[in-house]
């Protein structure tokens, strides 16, 4: 009955209720050799089926995140890091169209890392340590960083600029803020020590936080998609090593 049960599981695809099964037969019935063999080579082929479909649905999955990365990756350059792996910029924020202006800029790797970094072009040095990115009553602040040895400063003699990278999550989840409010109007405070200078953020620099985040996520989710195929197949080179063997 058992073994009837899990055959008419396993032909509707319930590969879970077909493995319950069988092991609910073998563990119950050791004694009936005939059958427990049966059942085991059955339960082999069951694990097989079932690692065939995630193998199906795992490929698909990957391909749909690759397609997705590929339509948005059109939108960013890469920047050498000097051997390492290259930071990605969004075109809308290089540095040839973003000169003589206060923005938020994000920086992302293929390997799902992410960052955020301030840049502040004013009049004077105002030494800012931190951002706070805000509409109405909602806000999010960075961590504050030492403007004496974490900010990167010159001048022109007619223009000061001031950059700070928010790395290892310093952003305090400012980008996860950006991306998640980037339909309202939203102003960046330039935290200095003395004064602060203000801006309200365009659109497209919105727009591209958002999307470098998001791309960061799907390189993540990309990573995992192939460390399970890489699973799957060495699961199921064992399953059919193992045929006939109990």
């Amino acid at each position: 009955m058992l073994m009837d049960e899990a055959g008419n599981a396993y032909m509707q695809k319930d590969y879970n209720k077909s493995k319950i099964l069988l092991d609910s037969l073998i563990h119950t019935y050791p004694k009936e050799k005939e059958i427990t063999i049966q059942a085991k080579e059955f339960m082999r082929i069951v694990k097989k089926s079932e690692q065939d479909r995630n193998l199906i649905f795992l490929d698909s999955l990957l391909n749909a995140r690759e397609s997705e990365l590929k339509l948005m990756m059109k939108d960013f350059n890469s920047i050498d890091n000097f051997g390492d792996m290259p930071w990605l910029e969004h075109k809308r924020q290089s540095t040839s169209n973003s000169y003589l202006r206060s923005f938020v800029k994000i920086h992302v790797n293929q390997n799902g890392n992410f960052y955020i970094s301030s840049h502040l072009c004013a009049k004077e040095y105002i030494n800012h340590n931190s951002i706070r990115v805000y509409f109405g009553n909602n806000s999010a602040t960075t961590e504050q960083i030492d403007s004496e040895t974490m900010v990167n400063k010159f001048d022109d003699g007619k223009y000061y600029w001031e950059t700070i990278n928010y790395r290892q999550n310093s952003d305090n989840g400012v980008a996860d803020f950006i991306s998640q409010h980037c339909k309202e109007m939203l102003k960046v405070e330039f935290v200095g020590e003395k004064k602060s200078q203000y801006i309200v953020m365009n659109n497209y620099d919105k727009d591209a936080i958002r999307e470098g985040y998001e791309m960061a996520f799907i390189f993540r989710e990309v990573i995992q998609i192939k460390q399970q195929i890489r699973s799957v197949k060495q699961s199921l080179k064992e399953l059919t090593y193992n045929k006939g063997i109990h």
